[in-house]
């Protein structure tokens, strides 16, 4: 291979890597969005039953539904750095990409903007596992409650 021909190629691997990040954080997104749609589901589902007169019930209920809503807004902050983490993926693509064709020294750039990405990417992980590490908790009382 001539030399040109190997530098392109390195140029595209290099410029494909923060895509593949970004498809990956996509995925995940994806999946914690269905989450945060069966808990929301489930909070409209118990508020709906919550017209029933039964004290026990209502209390339980009450738990039920502030678990929910914890529960909830950790999954929007795991997918609202997922997203941050892909604007960050691209915006490191498309930087490299211009240092790539327009010759501009934009090294650093390019990996602090990964950099970040990837920290975007750890903090939305952290969410998802703070969030799935409460809803075993729940589970557990839940389990442990009955008779």
């Amino acid at each position: 291979m001539s030399d040109l021909t190997q530098l392109t190629l390195e140029n595209y691997q290099a410029i494909l890597a923060p895509f593949l990040m970004m498809t990956s954080a996509a995925t995940l997104a994806w999946a914690l969005q269905t989450r945060f749609s069966r808990i929301v589901q489930g909070i409209r589902s118990l508020l709906s039953d919550g017209s029933r007169d039964n004290i026990d019930y209502a209390s339980s209920l009450e738990k039920q539904i502030s678990n929910l809503t914890r529960r909830s807004l950790l999954l929007r902050n795991a997918v609202a750095t997922l997203y941050g983490s892909m604007c960050l993926s691209l915006l490191s693509a498309i930087l490299l990409a211009f240092a790539t064709v327009a010759n501009l020294p934009l090294a650093s750039a390019v990996v602090a903007t990964f950099l970040l990405s990837l920290i975007a990417l750890s903090a939305g992980l952290l969410f998802a596992l703070k969030e799935t590490t409460q809803h075993f908790v729940t589970l557990k009382e839940e389990i442990g409650k009955r008779p």
